[in-house]
């Protein structure tokens, strides 16, 4: 069984290594699932099946016909097979990052996982001190609890609404601790300045936010997703001319970008320049025909209405 378990395992590998569709994920989890059946006390087989049952969950989640007594079972499973990992071999670093991870990622519909989440990435630290890498998850695992907070910040009960706002300030004020201490680590690490400079942002210092994510820029340069949140920083801080010429170097890097698009015809609109942020707007729709948000801003454009609001990203993943 266990030989069977390690041809399996391999199989599986391969097969993840070129899964990119929800098909294809369900054929790796079959077979993980086979090994880890094979051979139960492996936790590499474990963590590796969690790790795959969170990608179907992406899937999952993001269907919105989906059967919610299986999405229900899915979720309980993910969760149960990443806490078989870290029981079965509770000294590796990687099966709590796993845990982590999966906890993490189902904050947005299992608020209750926020404490297990921060728990599992408090543990990384503990296992693995001077690797900031586990320090930037930590600090996201904060950041995410903060993220959560934001609804309930103008709630109508003043009880809840202060609760969210000390919960959202302690988690940034811990998430800022551990992002220090992995530059402190690695003065270079990219990933620790970005994540250090988006917490800026939501703490409202724009202009350290700015500083920050211009240091990121410079060490990697071709990275898309920090020119888009620089370029954005811009527009919220009126740069107008900044965030211009900062989206148009995403484009050029990424011409397929939707948000990049999206957020140079934002620029385009504030500078009265109608016909330019119609052209951008249009371009978003090409890639997202049935974003019901970009129609209604074309439709609004087109008729010259305009506004100052900068609107919420059109979400579409990374090109």
């Amino acid at each position: 069984p266990r030989y069977a378990a390690e041809v399996a395992f391999a199989k599986a590998v391969k097969l993840d290594a070129t899964a990119d569709s929800a098909a294809e994920i369900d054929e790796v989890i079959r077979v993980l699932d086979k090994a880890a059946a094979g051979n139960p006390q492996n936790d590499i087989y474990a963590r590796n099946l969690a790790g795959a049952l969170l990608r179907r969950l992406d899937y999952v989640t993001a269907d919105e016909a989906a059967n919610s007594e299986y999405v229900q079972s899915l979720i309980a499973t993910t969760i149960a097979t990443a806490n078989r990992a870290t029981d079965l071999s509770p000294d590796n670093v990687l099966n709590w990052e796993v845990r982590g991870l999966v906890y993490r990622e189902l904050l947005s519909v299992i608020p209750d996982a926020a404490e297990p989440a921060v728990a599992a990435y408090e543990m990384t630290v503990e296992l693995a001190p001077v690797n900031p890498r586990y320090r930037v998850e930590a600090a996201r695992a904060y950041l995410a609890i903060a993220d959560a907070q934001t609804p309930l910040l103008d709630n109508d009960d003043a009880d809840i609404a202060a609760e969210a706002v000390a919960t959202r300030d302690n988690s940034l004020a811990t998430a800022e601790e551990h992002l220090n201490i992995a530059i402190a680590l690695k003065a270079d690490y990219a990933p620790a300045r970005y994540y250090l400079a988006l917490l800026k942002e939501q703490q409202g210092e724009l202009a350290e936010a700015v500083r920050g994510l211009e240091l990121v820029r410079a060490q990697v340069p071709d990275d898309v997703g920090v020119g888009l949140q620089l370029g954005l920083l811009y527009l919220r801080q009126g740069k107008n001319d900044l965030a211009q010429a900062e989206l148009e170097r995403v484009i050029e890097l990424a011409p397929a970008y939707a948000d990049a698009h999206w957020y140079l015809s934002v620029v385009f609109e504030q500078q009265g320049d109608l016909q330019r942020a119609i052209i951008e707007v249009q371009k978003v729709l090409d890639t997202n025909p049935d974003n019901v948000t970009v129609q209604t801003r074309l439709d609004r454009l087109q008729a010259g209405e305009t506004t100052t609001t900068i609107p919420e990203p059109v979400g579409e993943t990374l090109p």
